[in-house]
């Protein structure tokens, strides 16, 4: 012991009060995540109840804690617990790189990790009886859509087991429960997961809506809900008639990349790509005859005048480019960008 009472140990990299005063804050930490771990523990109890009350008797108890009122509650509640069980265990990582022969943080970094495979399951658990609740209760119209919606697109499905059907629930800002049909299919091939969701808000009249991956639209269909869904299958060869059409396109796309690149050969370009679904070829350049600094060179005036000069030129080069393919190119867009960039795009059909 100093004088001043402090400890002295040999090899600390650090003036003696200082190491103390970390060693304070640490031991604050420790108590800070041993309670946390306590109350998560409380948490996980209480998730426990709720998942055994659905096992026995298909629904939520009255006597229980009110903390956890529903199962949208208890997946939220199973969400927070996983992300403070994170928290612990960053915190419990922190204090061993101080102090690795801590006993106490060693069993509770073990402690955090139990933890949280714990409430990873009350995750999946809670969504899996949110699903077979909404499913049960689901409103006869929106079940009518579903099972019509359903019907059709596994109709033009090579596996129809690729779609995935999940029913869900959620409340609006008034409390109202929404319940919603999920369909959607994974699979490697799309850069976009394809995705349509349709609800029905039990506080509205409205009846089933759509929504494609946020636009939201009116009332819907099953065939509508179909239509939406299948749209953005073209190209995968999952959908029935599409690795015929896939063939056909890969033939177009190369035809097209390579007369695009014939265009701008001798240019400043970018070589041509080919999007994965074989719907999009895109090709860019740099027209020397506008001004790097667009507008900013010229004024406004003056560089809109030249740029329709400039893409009134390269229009008929470009369809002329592509002619042999007009029966499969669904547009043609052609858009200047910064520094004298021009991009061309094409989509097929």
């Amino acid at each position: 012991m100093t004088s001043s009472g402090d400890l002295l140990i040999p090899g600390w990299g650090m003036q003696t009060h200082e190491r103390v005063a970390t060693r304070y804050r640490c031991a604050t930490s420790m108590r800070e995540v041993l309670q946390d771990l306590t109350d998560l523990e409380e948490l996980d109890e209480n998730l426990n109840v709720i998942e055994d009350t659905f096992s026995q008797h298909f629904k939520i108890a009255a006597r229980l804690d009110p903390e956890v009122k529903n199962q949208l509650q208890a997946l939220t509640k199973a969400r927070q617990g996983r992300a403070k069980a994170e928290e612990v265990r960053y915190a419990i990582k922190v204090i061993l790189e101080s102090f690795p022969d801590d006993k106490t943080a060693q069993r509770s970094a073990k402690d955090a990790e139990v933890m949280l495979k714990r409430f990873a399951k009350h995750e999946a658990t809670a969504a899996k009886i949110i699903r077979t609740l909404s499913k049960k209760a689901m409103p006869p119209k929106l079940k009518k859509v579903g099972a019509a919606a359903t019907k059709a697109i596994k109709a033009k499905l090579v596996d129809p087991k690729k779609l995935q059907v999940l029913h869900w629930q959620t409340e609006d800002y008034r409390g109202n429960l929404v319940y919603q049909i999920v369909f959607r299919i994974e699979d490697p091939h799309f850069r976009s997961r394809p995705q349509v969701t349709v609800a029905e808000n039990t506080g509205g009249m409205a009846g089933p809506t759509m929504d494609v991956h946020g636009d939201r639209g009116s009332t819907a269909t099953g065939r509508e809900v179909a239509d939406a869904f299948l749209k953005q299958l073209v190209g995968w060869p999952g959908m029935k008639g599409e690795a015929d059409a896939a063939g056909k396109r890969k033939k177009a796309a190369e035809g097209i990349a390579a007369a695009l690149t014939g265009l701008f050969r001798g240019e400043d370009y970018e070589p041509a790509e080919i999007s994965n679904d074989l719907l999009r070829i895109e090709i860019s350049y740099r027209d020397y005859d506008l001004p790097k600094e667009g507008a900013y060179d010229l004024g406004e005036y003056e560089y809109e005048r030249l740029l329709s000069d400039v893409l009134g030129q390269l229009k008929p080069r470009v369809e002329r480019a592509l002619k042999p393919w007009e029966k499969m190119i669904k547009r043609t867009r052609i858009t200047p960008e910064e520094k004298s960039w021009i991009y061309i795009t094409v989509e097929l059909k």
